[in-house]
């Protein structure tokens, strides 16, 4: 009983000194985005296009004629960005308009439901991103490792530390389900 009663008093204790050092916990009341969507940045030489709470970079193939290539990597905005029109071309994206730097580029979004809706938006994109963009955590063997909430019976294989023969894994994925194998003497693995 003391035992308890101690833990108790050590988690109120603990409880108020998280409170004065991270603060009291609230809703997120406040998020910016952009005022425009595509901005060009001359230190970096690469246009930006702003997309669902991601800033899109476009590298430069032509800067005398304003061309630039059509596909683009994720990035944070450089400071020295200004505001642009462009033009998109299947093979490239042209600027049309240099426009003056505002003295800020955010605006404040404070209704409830417009910063549910641009969160929902970022989450979403970047729950995607793998998909999109591809790599091993969107391949075959990853999919089916996932699928059935993992209690499959390939996944009890893979436990089991058998060879998956039927996927074509990278060496460095079949090294990953190698290692993650249950050792042979453990009776009841988690």
């Amino acid at each position: 009983m003391n035992t308890m009663k101690k833990r108790v008093d050590e988690s109120q204790i603990n409880r108020k000194l998280t409170a004065i050092t991270k603060g009291q916990h609230s809703q997120l009341d406040l998020i910016q985005i952009p005022n425009g969507e595509w901005y060009y940045s001359e230190q970096g030489n690469e246009i930006f296009h702003y997309d669902k709470g991601v800033w899109e970079a476009y590298p430069c193939k032509d800067k005398e004629n304003h061309l630039y290539y059509t596909h683009h990597t994720l990035k944070v905005i450089k400071e020295d960005a200004t505001p642009i029109s462009v033009t998109k071309y299947p093979e490239h994206i042209r600027i049309n308009t240099f426009h003056d730097k505002p003295t800020t580029i955010w605006k404040d979004i404070t209704s409830a439901e417009e910063v549910e809706t641009y969160l929902l938006l970022r989450n979403k994109r970047h729950l995607q991103q793998a998909d999109i963009e591809g790599g091993v955590s969107s391949s075959n063997i990853m999919r089916k490792i996932r699928s059935e909430h993992g209690l499959s019976e390939f996944n009890e294989r893979i436990l089991r530390g058998e060879k998956v023969e039927e996927m074509d894994a990278t060496p460095e994925l079949s090294d990953w389900l190698e290692a993650i194998a249950v050792p042979p003497n453990v009776d009841n693995p988690p």
